[in-house]
């Protein structure tokens, strides 16, 4: 009898587990960056080269973008 009771109750957890996981996702903010790689390709010593980004967030929750490292 305990091994089912610990079998159901493991379960229940498991599924509460998965439901909040989804919930939690589904208000979670989804970055899209469209052509998300530029090649400057050479660039002199005091030049100045520019690039623009489109980036949109299709998630259900709103997306802060907190730093951002050229690599």
């Amino acid at each position: 009898m305990k091994t089912i009771f610990r079998l159901l109750w493991t379960l229940a957890i498991i599924t509460l587990f998965c439901a909040s996981a989804a919930a939690i996702e589904e208000k979670a903010p989804r970055l899209i960056i469209r052509d998300g790689v530029f090649d400057g390709g050479t660039v002199n010593e005091g030049e100045t080269i520019k690039h623009t980004f489109l980036i949109r967030n299709e998630g259900n929750a709103p997306l802060r973008i907190i730093d951002v490292k050229p690599g």
